[in-house]
C-alpha cells in the first residue's frame, strides 16, 4: 500500500513538474520577442520637411524575412520608395521626394530575432518650411535706395522743344555751355561800340575842317583880285 501511495505521489510531482517546464518553455519564446525602441520621425512628432526615410530601431537585431513598412498621406496615398532595408537592429524606410507636407501613418510589420513575427504602427506631421523672414539688410538698403532716389540728380536732363521741324532734344547743360562761350564774343562787341561816335567825330572834325579851309583859300583869292582891280589902272584913269 506504501509502495502505491509513493508511486502515485511521486507521477503526481513529475506530471506537476513537467506542465511547469512546458508553461515556462511556452512563455520564454513570447518573452523574447523583440520590441521596437524608437523611430524617426517619432510617433506624434510634428517636423518642418518631409524626412528622406523612416528609421525604426529594435531592441534586438531583426531577421531578413520580408519587412513592411507602409507610409500613408491622409488621402491614403503610400510615399515608400523602394523596399524597406534591415540593418541589423534598424529597419530603414526610404521615402518618395515629392512627399509634402501634412499628416502621415507609418504601418510595419517584421520579424523578430526570435522568429515571431511583430507590427505596429505610428503618425507624424510634416509642417512645412517656414516663410523666410526679410534680413535686416535688405531693409537698410531698401531705405538707402529710397533715400538716393529722393536725392536730386546733379546732371540735368535733355528737354523737348518743339519747333517746325518737329521735336528737338536740347540739354541745359550743353546750352550753358554755349552761352558760355558766346558771352566773350557778346562783350567784345558792347566794347567795340564808343569806336563808332569816335570814328564819326573824326569824320565830322575833318569835314569841317576841310570846309574852313576851302572858304580860307577862298577869300584869299579874292582878295588877291580885287588887288589887281586897283593897280596902275585904277590910277591913269584919275590923272585923265
Amino acid at each position: 500500500m506504501r509502495r502505491t501511495a509513493v508511486r502515485h505521489a511521486l507521477a503526481g510531482g513529475t506530471v506537476t513538474a513537467l506542465t511547469g517546464l512546458l508553461l515556462l518553455g511556452a512563455a520564454g519564446p513570447a518573452a523574447a520577442h523583440d520590441q521596437l525602441l524608437e523611430s524617426d520621425p517619432a510617433d506624434g512628432a510634428t517636423v518642418d520637411l518631409p524626412p528622406d526615410a523612416i528609421t525604426l530601431t529594435f531592441s534586438d537585431s531583426v531577421l531578413e524575412v520580408s519587412p513592411e513598412v507602409i507610409v500613408e498621406t491622409a488621402d491614403g496615398t503610400d510615399v515608400a520608395d523602394g523596399d524597406p532595408r534591415v540593418e541589423g537592429a534598424d529597419v530603414v524606410q526610404p521615402l518618395a521626394a515629392d512627399a509634402g507636407a501634412g499628416d502621415y501613418a507609418v504601418s510595419w510589420r517584421v520579424v523578430s530575432a526570435d522568429g515571431h513575427p511583430i507590427d505596429g504602427s505610428f503618425e507624424f506631421t510634416v509642417a512645412g518650411a517656414p516663410e523666410p523672414e526679410p534680413a535686416d539688410g535688405g531693409d537698410s538698403t531698401d531705405e538707402g535706395g529710397a533715400a538716393a532716389s529722393d536725392e536730386p540728380s546733379e546732371e540735368p536732363s535733355a528737354v523737348l522743344l518743339g519747333g517746325d521741324e518737329g521735336l528737338i532734344a536740347t540739354n541745359p547743360a550743353d546750352d550753358e555751355a554755349t552761352d558760355a562761350t558766346e558771352t566773350p564774343a557778346a562783350d567784345d562787341a558792347a566794347g567795340d561800340v564808343p569806336v563808332v561816335p569816335i570814328v564819326v567825330a573824326v569824320v565830322l572834325g575833318l569835314a569841317i575842317g576841310g570846309t574852313v579851309v576851302v572858304l580860307l583859300v577862298r577869300r584869299s583869292r579874292t582878295g588877291l583880285t580885287r588887288g589887281a582891280d586897283d593897280g596902275p589902272g585904277s590910277g591913269q584913269a584919275d590923272g585923265s
